[in-house]
């Protein structure tokens, strides 16, 4: 084993076994590479040494996304796709998820939440879109709050119109 950069010797026909942390610091495994080409995804990859290989482990940073919602705080189901690193996509409010640095993720809230009606998406509270589906680039930690308005109902109220008056009466106008 090393770390960063080593080189070993092997026969020909050899397996060899070379393991990665799955994360370090703020960093994920995403792939082995062998000679530049992807050779695995785990981070356990066996190779069998045929010839001379440049082997590399390939880590990429990871941001976390937190859903929320406003009015109400909470219990409000949002969709997201892709699923995040740990298989996760969708849930209620308040959740997070872990993507890779540069992956594309779509929200989208329900439109009625009880009687309260989406009003907009915030991201890290500045308006992004008044739209209930959104998309985000994870190229940093990222907090988008699914807010909705309390619609009021009108109450109409209903008044009985007097009829009173004498229809026969008879006047002289000039």
């Amino acid at each position: 084993g090393g770390t960063t950069q080593f080189t070993r010797v092997y026969s020909k026909g050899t397996e060899v076994t070379l393991s990665a942390k799955p994360s370090a610091g703020a960093n994920q495994f995403k792939q082995w590479l062998a000679n530049g080409k992807p050779v695995g995804t785990e981070p356990t990859v066996t190779v069998t040494m045929d010839y001379d290989q440049t082997l590399r482990a390939v880590s990429v940073p990871i941001h976390t996304l937190t859903v929320a919602s406003r009015d109400p705080d909470s219990g409000v189901t949002v969709t997201v796709s892709p699923a995040d690193r740990n298989g996760q996509a969708g849930g209620t409010t308040q959740f997070t998820r872990v993507y890779s640095k540069g992956t594309e993720v779509t929200l989208t809230a329900e439109q009625t939440v009880g009687a309260n009606l989406f009003k907009e998406w915030l991201a890290n509270g500045e308006p992004i879109s008044t739209e209930a589906t959104v998309t985000v680039t994870m190229d940093y930690d990222r907090t988008l709050r699914a807010v909705y308005e309390v619609v009021l109902s009108p109450i109409i109220t209903t008044h009985p119109i007097s009829q009173t008056g004498d229809a026969g009466a008879s006047g002289t106008f000039s």
